[in-house]
């Protein structure tokens, strides 16, 4: 998909709102591709499925009738823009700089686009140039709203789960998940001054480390 807009997706609004071309741009929540899958899946173990369907009553307990489920999400990364800390047209709003030439992007997190402002940038391109520059005074740059893209994001979420029956009326439910199995982070976007030292870094994630949660739920 696709979403294109003026500053009305940015929160707090554009800070130049009435230059509409150069604010028509990718919506704050454009994400070209977005594929989520879920599933429950009935494990084939334990008495009335098709493998140890004759089982001892113990055997059955620990390993018959478990359940499968997961999420999974795979999902482009959502557009960012880039801005410069310095009032050059005297107006008192946020600005963006001029973009004088295709961004390079290292996607390093100490540098996810250059800027020579950030020495981490330097240190990676010692010989590049600058494509965002501050515009002439009295001036608005010319760099659009959202031009960049940020990390994607792949989450895989699961759980096994399992109902122990004690009675007629009674029986307990087990639920072991884990979020994040493959422990895959993914980036928040950097930061996006171009003419601070902390420009381009990334400093947190978009989704949480691997995480396991077990639970025990007594029905009556």
């Amino acid at each position: 998909s696709k979403c294109l807009d003026g500053p009305g997706s940015e929160e707090g609004g554009s800070p130049v709102y009435y230059l509409d071309n150069q604010n028509k741009g990718r919506c704050d929540f454009d994400v070209p591709q977005n594929f989520v899958t879920s599933y429950i899946l009935e494990l084939p173990f334990g008495r009335g499925r098709k493998f140890l369907a004759n089982a001892p009553r113990g055997v059955d307990l620990l390993l018959g009738g478990w359940q499968w489920q997961g999420i999974n999400t795979l999902q482009s990364g959502v557009p960012y823009s880039v801005g410069i800390n310095v009032d050059r047209a005297n107006t008192g709003v946020s600005q963006r700089p001029d973009a004088i030439a295709a961004p390079v992007q290292p996607r390093d997190l100490g540098c996810w686009y250059f800027t020579s402002s950030n020495p981490t940038c330097r240190a990676l391109l010692p010989s590049q140039t600058d494509t965002f520059v501050l515009p002439a005074q009295f001036t608005y740059g010319n760099a659009g709203r959202n031009i960049l893209r940020g990390d994607r994001l792949v989450q895989l979420d699961m759980s096994l789960i399992k109902n122990f029956r004690l009675t007629e009326s009674k029986n307990i439910d087990f639920r072991a998940q884990v979020f994040n199995l493959t422990n895959t982070p993914s980036f928040s976007n950097p930061s996006g001054t171009v003419n601070l030292a902390t420009g381009g870094q990334i400093t947190s994630t978009r989704n949480q480390p691997r995480l396991y949660e077990f639970g025990l739920k007594l029905n009556f």
